[in-house]
């Protein structure tokens, strides 16, 4: 089974729903929302991001929407990576960004990045994927 088209994922794209592989993460809009789920095994990069910028831009015809992000097993980023995610460049393609995580340390690394990076938009963590959906879907444009 390909890493991407793992059984244990929280979020669930809609039959029928269509699929943008960025070369680490899906993505798929529905409702007004973009969902990402990383598969990145290792340090998510600029490269990475900046696929997922372009994945986000196909889907939503270049539309701000909010994302709801479902993070990988624990995954560290690079400099660039989580400077990308802080820029002006984000705000361009997020309106908000909801990232759902499995574990504590994950929670607690996420927290960290909002802190530290300060994006330009609301970001929130959440373990549970219905509060992040119904969170999400109050964002829309």
């Amino acid at each position: 089974m390909a890493e991407g088209d793992r059984s244990d994922w929280l979020l669930v794209p809609p039959v029928g729903a269509a699929i943008v592989d960025s070369g680490g993460a899906r993505w798929w809009f529905e409702d007004g929302v973009l969902f990402n789920q990383s598969y990145i095994a290792g340090a998510v990069t600029g490269e990475h991001i900046r696929a997922g910028f372009a994945a986000a831009r196909s889907l939503t015809g270049g539309r701000r929407a909010p994302l709801l992000a479902e993070a990988g097993p624990l995954q560290e980023s690079t400099r660039e990576a989580r400077d990308l995610l802080a820029s002006a460049e984000a705000a361009e393609i997020y309106t908000v960004m909801g990232v759902l995580v499995r574990s504590v340390v994950a929670r607690t690394i996420m927290n960290l990045f909002v802190r530290l990076a300060s994006p330009p938009f609301e970001v929130r963590v959440f373990s549970d994927a219905a509060s992040a959906r119904a969170w999400a879907l109050q964002h829309r444009s």
